[in-house]
């Protein structure tokens, strides 16, 4: 459910920066610029560029690199080293705001070399932590633990006001690591600290801390229920804006949990109202993207005879008044409403995750409204944005592996002596490559050019032939020179056909046992003889998702016998699997398989990436088949049955109760 990642990202953001919050008031940094113009080109000048650098980060970090390179520049001029090794930690700051974490680490390290010149160790101290913060940016875990562990002695015998900030951010980083004990360790020494301080900012982020310490670590909902709403009712009394909507949404999640949907209703539309109030657009979509998902579930758990509400209702104070519709189409009306909401939103803001969320839970509801033409194109948008997301996603962690790189190398190259030194050394004896090179690249260049131009043309035709033969491993033939010829495909409804769903049993222990390289090999291994079987009955593989297989017999051309060599190959797996395991063992799987006969849409969805894809009630309940099925078994529908039980001796097993399509009869296929 997204509304968890919403509210814990918000969370440990503002458990990140709350110090900097405290002190980024407009009305300072206004006061401090109106000071400049007066301000002697000395060492108060820099303090005080420096302080509206610093205080200018959290919100407007261009401005804030701006006032810091000023400070910079002046400390050098002064030559003030204490000047010099503060203003590389404020450019340091907004780098790290800015998300440029190499350009941060660069400054941060300037910084801590000019502290150790100076011996100080409250200044080491600041200048690690700073290098922690930029290491979990990166994902480096360890790494950051490690810079905090250092910095963290030092704040406790100096008696840094930041001490705090460190605290929490110790123990979100064991939250991070899956150490729950240790993370609630540090988040309720924060919170001590924060008490004894009578600090109430630091006891409200440290609070909604120690909630989510609970939840992921312990699943203590009344804990985490009762931090949160200490949390909110704390930044009510100081006016902590960000924190008190934040809670408000957490104690919302907790109330989801609970099942309790009238109240975690109640405290989405309040989190929404106050967004909404306060323009923040990208919060007040997502808001709206909960509540059309909240509708959609209560919907989805009608049926459900799991009660909740073992929560108190009555402490939390200022919540609207809401009423749950009690039919199912007034409840999907509402979940339509509220994620076309966001939609609208979660265009105008550029939210792709929203926007690909928002329109997979709308393809539910108008499946749920057996209104399958809308659902079907709401998924195809579904694909459309989950693709831009996936490659976007990538994009990004390239980039945080680049930064990684150049992170690392940065700190290697500064524990080098006379590292400009060698880069000269290294610049003439290039100098001195390219000489001796030269004349001998200018020789063969001619050479070069004559093979080039020989092997090029017959190059072409190979590439060409490779290309074909992907594209064909890629599509159907059919679909394949379509593509070739207009450049496009069309959506096919095609009647008669038989889906086929196989998936492998406790295949995550199955991980745990066989280790990583032998998991992916094995799964290679059946996957490659699975592909062989259909293309040895002529079935269509259409992908696989995780260890689950999905093929089609009977399209893009009609096989009158569609359903019974989909049998025929369900078996030829499920040998294929007996065999396999009594050669290997458990270092093997057991397979599932299910199938169903009925029609499906056929297309090409997404325009990167794209992929040949079915869709319609015909996989849904192939699916279904397959998780109802057991290991080594064939477990096939009423539907599949009728078309083969000339062919096939079958068992019947009884009904399954399917959700939105009453009951369905189900066969064992035994030879």
């Amino acid at each position: 459910m997204k509304h968890l990642i919403l509210f814990f990202t918000v969370f440990i953001c503002f458990m990140a920066s709350a110090n900097a919050q405290k002190l980024s008031r407009q009305e300072l940094v206004d006061s401090l610029l109106a000071e400049l113009p007066k301000a002697k080109e000395d060492t108060n000048k820099v303090r005080l560029l420096q302080s509206i650098s610093l205080r200018l980060q959290p919100t407007n970090p261009d401005r804030g690199l701006e006032y810091g390179l000023q400070a910079l520049e002046l400390s050098g001029k002064l030559g003030w080293v204490i000047g010099k090794q503060i203003s590389n930690i404020a450019i340091g700051d907004n780098h790290e705001a800015k998300g440029n974490n190499t350009k941060a680490i660069e400054y941060y390290t300037t910084a801590l070399k000019f502290a150790e010149e100076r011996k100080s160790k409250g200044a080491i101290a600041i200048c690690h932590k700073r290098m922690g913060v930029v290491a979990a940016n990166l994902g480096n875990y360890s790494k950051a633990l490690e810079y905090y562990l250092m910095a963290l002695p030092v704040y406790k015998a100096t008696g840094n006001s930041d001490l705090d900030g460190l605290l929490d951010n110790i123990g979100s980083l064991y939250n991070y690591m899956r150490d729950y004990t240790k993370a609630l360790e540090y988040h309720k020494q924060a919170l001590k600290l924060g008490e004894e301080r009578g600090d109430k900012n630091t006891i409200c982020v440290a609070k909604l801390n120690i909630g989510w310490d609970y939840l992921d670590g312990f699943g203590d909902y009344p804990k985490a229920l009762e931090h949160f709403v200490s949390a909110r009712k704390i930044a009510k009394e100081i006016g902590y804006k960000p924190i008190y909507i934040t809670a408000t949404g957490n104690i919302g999640v907790i109330y989801w949990f609970d099942k309790n949907y009238k109240m975690a209703l109640a405290c989405y539309m309040s989190a929404a109202r106050m967004h909404q109030k306060i323009g923040n657009k990208q919060d007040y979509s997502v808001d709206l993207y909960n509540i059309g998902d909240l509708y959609l579930t209560i919907v989805q758990e009608m049926d459900s005879k799991k009660t909740g509400g073992s929560l108190p209702e009555t402490i939390i104070e200022g919540l609207p008044r809401v009423t749950i519709p009690k039919s199912k189409a007034a409840l999907l009306d509402e979940a339509e409403k509220y994620l076309k909401q966001s939609l609208n939103l979660g265009i105008e803001v550029n939210d792709l995750v929203g926007l690909k969320d928002c329109y997979q839970e709308l393809s539910d509801v108008y499946e749920l409204r057996g209104d399958y033409k809308r659902s079907l194109e709401a998924h195809r948008q579904f694909v459309i944005y989950n693709d831009s997301v996936f490659n976007r996603e990538n994009t990004e962690k390239i980039a945080k592996l680049e930064s990684k790189a150049e992170y690392e190398k940065k700190q290697v190259a500064d524990s080098i002596q006379n590292a400009e030194a060698q880069k000269l050394v290294e610049l003439k004896l290039q100098r001195q490559r390219t000489m001796t090179y030269g004349g001998i690249g200018a020789a063969i260049l001619l050479l070069a050019f004559s093979i080039f131009i020989f092997r090029n043309n017959k190059k072409l035709g190979i590439e060409k032939e490779k290309s074909e033969t992907l594209l064909h491993n890629i599509l159907p033939e059919e679909i394949a020179d379509e593509l070739k010829d207009r450049g496009a495909t069309t959506a096919q409804h095609f009647d008669q056909v038989t889906v086929l769903f196989t998936d492998f049993v406790n295949f995550t222990t199955a991980g745990e046992r066989m280790g990583s390289q032998a998991l992916v090999e094995e799964l290679h291994e059946c996957f490659k003889a699975f592909d062989e079987i259909m293309e040895k009955y002529g079935i269509e593989k259409i992908k696989t998702i995780g260890d689950a297989y999905l093929a089609v017999c009977g399209l893009p051309t009609a096989d009158e016998r569609h359903a019974e060599k989909t049998v025929q190959a369900a078996h030829e797996i499920k040998a294929f699997m007996l065999q396999r395991s009594e050669q290997l063992g458990d270092k093997t799987f057991e397979v599932r398989i299910g199938v169903h006969s009925g029609s499906v849409v056929a297309g090409i969805v997404g325009v990167k990436k794209f992929a040949y894809d079915i869709w319609g009630d015909t996989v849904n309940t192939a699916a279904r088949m397959e998780q109802n099925s057991e290991a080594g078994k064939i477990n096939i529908s009423q539907t599949t049955y009728e078309l083969v039980q000339d062919k096939f001796n079958c068992t019947y097993r009884g009904e399954l109760e399917a959700k939105n399509k009453g009951k369905l009869k189900m066969y064992f296929v035994e030879a």
